[in-house]
């Protein structure tokens, strides 16, 4: 399995599938802000799909130091198991996604659906 990353405001606590009972799951991608984040900061998230294309999300983080954000997928079908999925976390300083601060890339194997 793949590292869990960290860079100067975030530590990626979750980059995996949250399987449904219909045989579809939804790309997850979980964060825990780090005590040197300033106070506001502008996120976008690309979850993979299982194409090999990715759907980009926006939010405001505004939490204090531990707090934690998370980024969900549309529930689809067609994950491979045993592929590895890439999630990016671009963090920017200001509301126009102007600024970038920086890049969190994670990497997360599919795991097979419980039977």
């Amino acid at each position: 399995m793949p590292q869990a990353t960290s860079s100067k405001h975030y530590t990626v606590g979750l980059a995996g599938f949250g399987w449904k009972r219909d045989g579809t799951a939804n790309a997850a991608f979980g964060l825990t802000r780090t005590s040197s984040a300033p106070s506001t900061l502008y996120l976008r998230a690309f979850l993979p799909k299982p194409d090999g294309s990715s759907t980009s999300m926006k939010k405001i983080d505004s939490g204090g130091s531990g707090s934690q954000v998370m980024f969900e997928g549309p529930n689809l079908k067609g994950w491979t198991p045993d592929q590895k999925y890439s999630y990016t976390l671009e963090v920017y300083g200001d509301a126009q996604y102007q600024t970038k601060l920086e890049t969190l890339n994670q990497q997360a194997v599919c795991v097979a659906p419980p039977r």
